[in-house]
């Protein structure tokens, strides 16, 4: 009986250890590793900043130059940009017009679009579509040469100020060509030619002062316009008659080369405000190697163009007066809505080419 109790008495005892020793507070050095460990398991399961997307929208089809170099520009800022920023691509008038992307960019949207100077003095830059007027410039070295002078770069300052900034230009887009449903070899052939033309009024005024029914539209409804006679004719670079299949309603090409059309990216400057300047700079930058990559490739694009709507039976007319088409063309500048130009702005240019 008393063996019994001592052995209860023990058990008892060592209980009451075990259970002070469970109530004791741990070491503060435990604490301190216990909370370290819980600050950094919390840190690494914060989620990353999502990236900023920017729609680029053009009216070019997918595998035509353009969205071959835009797929390049993609990758370049995003690489730049360590992923900040993605680019998301929409071919084809996706977007909508031009006119669309232009509104959506001033209201602060995330979104860059092909644009060129037709289209900034529509929206106030006096005069800066002067570069297009038909027959001016005749090559993309002279267009170079206007994009470098203090003229264009005071035109830039312009457009910032109406909310438009060129972040990658010049892209020598191509020069401009007519294909037709009949043939087309003389200014008279042009009168009353039904001409699909961008919403630019300088293209429409272009194409009016050679006699010809400026019919401005999309380009992705050109084919069943064509097809349905709303027109008779598109005027485009060779690679973009080509890449649209117009030679399978229209079978009469004219190289006219009455405008040297070039691409100024532009996005809005309510947007690109809220971009950090290392953003910005990467924007920047990659737009410039895209160019530099456009340009390398147009060229070789646009004869293979021609070659192919040859060999589609596209029928290949060379103007037999080129000069008929600049004395004509001289109507241009008497269209009212460039009555505001500077008297001296074409001579202004010219001196910049010599």
């Amino acid at each position: 009986m008393k063996k019994s109790i001592s052995v209860l008495l023990t058990l008892a005892m060592i209980g009451s250890l075990s259970l002070s020793g469970c109530g004791q507070k741990p070491e503060t050095g435990s604490t301190a590793q216990t909370e370290a460990s819980d600050s950094g398991s919390q840190a690494a399961a914060e989620p990353a900043a999502d990236p900023i997307a920017i729609s680029v929208g053009y009216d070019n089809n997918p595998g035509e130059p353009l969205d071959l170099a835009c797929q390049e520009w993609k990758r370049l800022a995003e690489e730049k940009t360590n992923g900040s920023i993605v680019f998301e691509l929409y071919p084809s008038s996706q977007l909508g017009s031009m006119a669309d992307l232009i509104d959506q960019a001033l209201s602060g949207d995330a979104v860059i679009m092909n644009v060129n100077t037709g289209h900034f003095a529509d929206l106030g830059v006096n005069g800066f579509d002067v570069v297009m007027a038909p027959y001016l410039i005749t090559s993309f070295e002279d267009y170079d040469k206007v994009h470098e002078s203090d003229w264009w770069k005071g035109k830039e300052e312009e457009l910032e100020d109406v909310g438009l900034k060129i972040v990658s230009g010049p892209w020598h887009y191509g020069v401009r060509h007519l294909l037709s449903k009949r043939p087309v070899e003389t200014v008279a052939d042009m009168k009353g030619l039904k001409v699909r033309t961008s919403q630019k009024t300088c293209l429409i005024r272009g194409m009016e002062a050679l006699g010809a029914v400026a019919v401005p539209m999309s380009l992705n409804e050109v084919y069943v316009a064509l097809q349905q006679g709303t027109i008779d004719a598109v005027e485009n670079p060779l690679d973009v008659l080509y890449n649209g299949s117009f030679f399978e309603v229209a079978k009469e090409l004219t190289l006219t080369a009455h405008s040297f059309d070039v691409c100024e990216w532009s996005i809005g400057t309510k947007f690109y405000e809220t971009l950090t300047p290392e953003q910005q700079q990467a924007i920047l930058e990659s737009g410039e190697e895209a160019a530099q990559y456009f340009n390398a490739n147009i060229g070789t694009a646009s004869d293979e163009a021609l070659e192919k709507l040859k060999a589609e039976g596209v029928k290949v007319h060379e103007l037999t007066d080129l000069q008929e088409f600049r004395d004509a063309s001289e109507k241009y500048f008497d269209a009212p809505e460039f009555a505001s130009w500077p008297d001296d702005l074409r001579d202004t240019i010219l001196d910049i080419l010599k």
